[in-house]
């Protein structure tokens, strides 16, 4: 990463930081854009070069969990393997003040999940960057296929924890990864259906 890359990544970095403790102090629908410029030291002009909306400063926290997960399995890890190890990332990271900041806005303000599957989108092509990276550029056929029904897997049962499910997390990725092992496998021999 050269000198500008990581001034432009330090800057989000700031950015981010900033929006989250301001949501805390404040609340979310209390802070604008204008706010999070002004206690990042940018503009809001800089702030929108960077984000299109304050909404689009939520789901950056989840980034470098993504980063961990394909430094730790490879660009080539199926989607069960990706999808177990995000999981456990993600558990894990909820330990972390933004994180906590997130979940409590996202139970209270249930308008900001609607966002999840642009979340998930920008997510998905964070997995599939750090592939190629991993590959020196390269990419596979099926990067974006195994990085969307991962981070979906993970994203829907993040979703359903919010929504107070008694599970964890790593739990409800489990139950939807064997879900989808037994519609993978098709119906059993005597018809009778894979539930």
């Amino acid at each position: 990463m050269g000198l500008r890359e990581r001034k432009r990544a330090e800057m989000r970095q700031r950015i981010v930081a900033v929006a989250y403790r301001l949501f805390d102090e404040r609340g979310y629908d209390e802070t604008t854009v204008e706010d999070i410029a002004e206690a990042a030291y940018v503009s809001p002009r800089t702030f929108y070069r960077q984000f299109t909306s304050k909404d689009r400063t939520l789901p950056e926290i989840a980034l470098p969990v993504l980063d961990r997960v394909v430094a730790a399995l490879g660009p080539d890890a199926s989607v069960p393997e990706l999808a177990a190890r995000l999981a456990v990332e993600m558990e894990h990271a909820l330990d972390h003040p933004h994180a906590q900041v997130l979940v409590r806005l996202l139970r209270e303000d249930p308008r900001l999940v609607e966002h999840a599957p642009s979340w998930r989108h920008l997510w998905a092509c964070r997995m599939q960057a750090g592939f190629a990276a991993s590959r020196e550029g390269r990419t596979h056929p099926d990067d974006r296929l195994r990085a969307t029904t991962a981070v979906t897997v993970v994203g829907l049962a993040i979703e359903e924890w919010l929504r107070g499910s008694a599970s964890t997390i790593t739990d409800l990725v489990d139950e939807s990864l064997r879900y989808l092992g037994a519609q993978h496998a098709g119906p059993p021999a005597d018809g009778r259906s894979a539930d």
